[in-house]
């Protein structure tokens, strides 16, 4: 539930709801009557495109260790360097966690959809500094 947090709400209210596990468990039982009010919100913020932010997250939070996000997202140079690196050491994953609406409407923006993703500066550093 804390995705919806973060996707609606923002960063502070998700990043406030997922270290205090839902307000202690108390927020469990609020989503549940404000989660209809707060999926319309995020979807006129967030309209659906070629990539879609559910997916995004769920892949994020399951599967981003591995890079599985960033593979989706198109962005297949970081997503090898996710997959290698676990992550980038775990700092990588906590990076998307701040920026991933941010990246997926960027994502959504590109003319062409997922198929010819610039591959983001946060890879380019990464392979720059462990090239040295």
């Amino acid at each position: 539930m804390a995705c919806i947090d973060f996707i609606s709400d923002g960063l502070s209210a998700g990043a406030i709801w997922a270290l205090t596990m839902g307000l202690l468990l108390v927020g469990w039982l609020i989503d549940l009557f404000l989660i209809p009010a707060m999926v319309e919100d995020a979807s006129e913020r967030y309209p659906a495109k070629t990539t879609d932010y559910n997916l995004a997250w769920v892949l994020l939070v399951l599967l981003g260790i591995f890079g599985a996000h960033r593979f989706y997202q198109g962005k297949i140079l970081s997503g090898f360097l996710y997959l290698f690196t676990l992550g980038v050491f775990g700092l990588g994953i906590i990076y998307d966690l701040f920026t991933l609406n941010e990246q997926i409407a960027e994502a959504n923006t590109r003319p062409s959809g997922r198929d010819h993703a610039p591959e983001d500066k946060l890879a380019q550093t990464c392979l720059l500094t462990l090239g040295s």
